[in-house]
């Protein structure tokens, strides 16, 4: 992958990608006619182009249910005024686009805009121009596969889930692949492509026993097809098929956890739910206020609200499933370090809300298509252990008794309360306004000295996300940053991922509570 900064007359290298395109007359038309409409009319544009195809395919018990197919592609325009107006309006008859008669619609609306007390914003002219042409490496790439072949190996996953009791289990294996293409061009003269490719391979795998039944689920996804033909992840999607394929007939005779205060244990993707929804979004510059980084009408830069062995970090992550290296407005995307050392130091933010915000813009934001507005929005969130107890093993080759034993062996089996480890991340609410969080979860262990942990049923993780932070006081494990979910903020959904050190464990503490 390649990028440069570029200066106003550093064009050459986009006009070259442009003529690589079968669209490349209404590119360059689209490109040349907003670099010439703000030295003409001061009218700044931001041209966002979408092309879209996506494929899903469902097997039930080892069986073909059902394969779907969809495509869209568009574009939409973003104008601004000298003073800070602006207008958008978006077409999906791309590339069948009168590109100055949208001008014209876009500058008649400024204007009556113009007439009322509108929020106004000239911080997009301080954007430093860019080109970034990015061409991902992958090793497992679309197109290098057929069809016929990706269903047979997701059929395959599933009969392997399957067989592991032929009688009491039942399995639903999806497999849903999205190639997804972005062109931003700015009239600084920016160009911006990049793709967001992405596949989700995911079971749901339901046990009936006893006139009981117990639902899991295993995830996993990669930006090409690592997810279905990399040896090494595949086998990590087979391995936790199993695992949660096993414990789904046990738990349907399980009992129930009392309800109660405890040290607990979370995995890699509870603490991603945390970091995700009951704080990533809290640091997302448009919805700073009123939330719990939002004190004093300001953000709360340099508070502490975690151990200084506490790091919380976003950003794109080349071949995760959320990877996107670029921002909806053109700029590359960074590594923000949210909290670091346990303190507060900066906010997901793009040009539009760092200002009212009183933090640095990163660039952050992102769309759903070609017809959203561009919001500041996470990719791979993650919350960080700096001295995590080392493992050489691999996520699930510990098993609930490997990890009793790291807590026994490490004096974090706690006298005056039980210690319970918690697996499997399945939704919840959350309050950013009160900082609070309720988390489902898959299924629960009670660890004891003896290295035998007892399983029990799914319950209530819930308590307030500060509290939470601040209760963390050890950690097992490198980070696994690959728990992923479809983020869904102001109607749009993005595809997310995230994570933590392989476990967090957090301390008793009055405001957390299982059951």
């Amino acid at each position: 992958m390649a990028h440069t900064k570029k200066t106003r007359t550093g064009f050459d290298d986009a006009f070259k990608f442009i003529e690589t395109r079968d669209d490349h007359e209404i590119l360059k038309a689209m490109y040349e006619g907003a670099l010439k409409i703000y030295e003409t009319e001061k009218i700044y544009l931001i041209n966002r182009i979408q092309k879209k195809r996506a494929v899903s395919i469902t097997i039930i018990n080892g069986e073909l249910s059902d394969i779907t197919s969809s495509a869209r592609r568009g574009a939409g325009i973003h104008a601004f005024d000298a003073q800070g107006a602006s207008a958008f309006i978006s077409s999906n008859t791309y590339p069948e686009i009168n590109f100055n008669a949208v001008c014209d619609a876009l500058k008649n609306l400024i204007k009556a805009s113009s007439a009322f007390d509108i929020k106004r914003n000239t911080d997009i002219f301080s954007l430093e121009p860019q080109l970034n042409i990015i061409n991902g490496d992958y090793r497992h790439p679309f197109e290098n596969y057929e069809l016929n072949d990706i269903i047979e190996r997701v059929k395959a996953a599933n009969k392997k889930s399957c067989e592991i009791d032929k009688t009491r289990l039942s399995v639903t294996t999806n497999c849903s692949i999205v190639i997804d293409e972005f062109i931003i061009m700015r009239s600084d003269g920016t160009f911006s492509s990049f793709g967001i490719p992405r596949t989700a391979l995911s079971s749901s795998i339901t046990a009936k026993d006893g006139g009981k039944t117990a639902s899991v689920g295993a995830r996993l996804g990669s930006s090409d097809l690592s997810v279905i033909y990399d040896e090494t992840t595949h086998g990590e999607f087979l391995s936790q098929s199993e695992f949660y394929g096993r414990e789904a007939v046990k738990l349907c005779s399980a009992p129930s956890i009392e309800s109660g205060k405890y040290r607990v244990v979370i995995d890699y993707a509870l603490a991603k739910g945390l970091a995700h929804e009951a704080f990533g979004h809290a640091a997302e510059a448009d919805l700073h206020k009123g939330s719990i980084l939002w004190k004093n009408e300001k953000f709360i830069k340099g508070e502490k609200v975690a151990s200084e062995n506490i790091d919380i970090t976003d950003g794109p992550i080349f071949n995760d499933y959320a990877w996107q290296p670029a921002g909806a407005n053109g700029n590359l995307r960074a590594q923000t370090a949210i909290v670091k050392k346990g303190v507060v130091e900066k906010s997901l933010c793009d040009i539009f809300s760092a200002r009212e915000a009183g933090v640095a813009n990163e660039n952050s934001e992102r769309i759903e298509g070609f017809d959203c507005p561009a919001i500041p929005r996470m990719t791979n969130i993650r919350l960080q252990h700096s001295n995590p107890i080392k493992t050489d093993k691999k996520f699930y080759e510990l098993s609930p008794s490997g990890v009793n034993k790291i807590l026994s062996d490490n004096g974090l089996i706690a006298e005056e309360c039980d210690t319970l480890l918690l697996l499997g991340y399945k939704g919840g609410q959350v309050s950013p306004a009160a900082g609070d969080f309720v988390f489902n979860c898959s299924m629960i262990y009670k660890m004891n000295y003896k290295n035998e942990p007892r399983l029990y049923k799914p319950a209530i993780f819930a308590g307030k996300t500060l509290s939470a932070l601040k209760a963390i006081i050890s950690a097992i494990g490198p980070v696994k940053s690959d728990a992923l979910g479809m983020c869904g903020k102001n109607g749009q959904g993005v595809p997310s991922s995230g994570g933590s050190n392989y476990y967090l464990v957090i301390d008793k503490d009055d405001d957390i509570t299982i059951g």
